[in-house]
């Protein structure tokens, strides 16, 4: 439960695209939308994150340019923040092991046991990695 006494919204509803990556995965058994949630230096979920993503990744207190000016940075929170990490690792993961399929690269991400609170898996580069050198 949220501080207020809401429950947290599940991620099908946040947005279009992750209503049909869950509709995807429900027809087809998988799916290469993934919904990211966030989570807090501890390792906590975010208060402010959906719930029913798929992987979480950090997206509490990340610095970030600011559109104030050129020099301007400062610290943002949000799935805005947590999905780069999650892109810029399927990147690399693309590069490093160019015969993998989306699938096999989602999986790869998929493939861990560091989980958050409320039980969905955290990134984890280097497990990531390591599975995928296996496949």
């Amino acid at each position: 439960m949220l501080s207020r006494g809401r429950s947290r919204l599940d991620a099908r509803w946040a947005s279009p695209f992750n209503f049909g990556s869950k509709l995807v995965e429900n027809l087809d058994g998988w799916t290469n939308g993934l919904i990211v949630e966030d989570h807090d230096l501890s390792d906590a979920i975010a208060v402010f994150s959906n719930s029913g993503g798929h992987i979480s990744a950090p997206g509490v207190d990340i610095r970030s340019a600011l559109a104030d000016g050129p020099d301007s940075y400062g610290e943002l929170f949000g799935t805005s923040m947590a999905a780069p990490y999650v892109s810029g690792k399927i990147a690399l993961m693309q590069t490093h092991f160019p015969a993998l399929s989306s699938l096999d690269i989602v999986n790869c991400l998929l493939a861990n046991d560091q989980e958050t609170g409320i039980g969905t898996l955290k990134l984890d580069a280097m497990q990531t990695t390591t599975f995928c050198r296996g496949m």
